[in-house]
């Protein structure tokens, strides 16, 4: 059941024009636009914190991850319930990624993570960390 929903989804994204693309090594700037250009990407793997997702929604594009992983921390509830999935559960990850591809949510996904990387970065983690700093003194 599961290898067939899987191949179904491999052709219903060719039938739609769409690429799956398996991409070994690539260079920092390939691998920008390979998110730039992907429509999901999935790590159903355990990460405590997958800078590869972290990476992937600061180049707007759409993630799918285990709920175990801690990058679902970052997320507000309403994604963190949409994105993030029970590894083992190989029913749920083809039924989510068969609803973002047909319902186009790529976009409206990929812009709203970027926003939410956007919150985390070096200068808002050291201005942070520099009011911490003044108060003690």
């Amino acid at each position: 059941m599961n290898s067939r929903r899987i191949i179904q989804l491999f052709y219903s994204l060719k039938r739609k024009g769409k690429k799956i693309k398996f991409v070994f090594n690539p260079s920092n700037n390939e691998l920008v636009e390979l998110y730039r250009n992907a429509l999901l990407f999935v790590y159903p793997g355990h990460e405590n914190f997958n800078m590869s997702a972290l990476e992937a929604m600061s180049a707007g594009c759409p993630i799918l991850v285990a709920n175990s992983s801690r990058i679902c921390e970052i997320l507000p509830e309403s994604l963190r319930e949409y994105l993030c999935l029970p590894k083992d559960n190989i029913d749920a990850w083809v039924t989510r990624i068969f609803e973002i591809v047909r319902n186009d949510e790529s976009y409206y996904l990929g812009k709203k993570l970027r926003e939410i990387t956007q919150r985390y970065n070096m200068y808002t983690y050291i201005n942070g960390l520099v009011k911490i700093l003044k108060t003690i003194e």
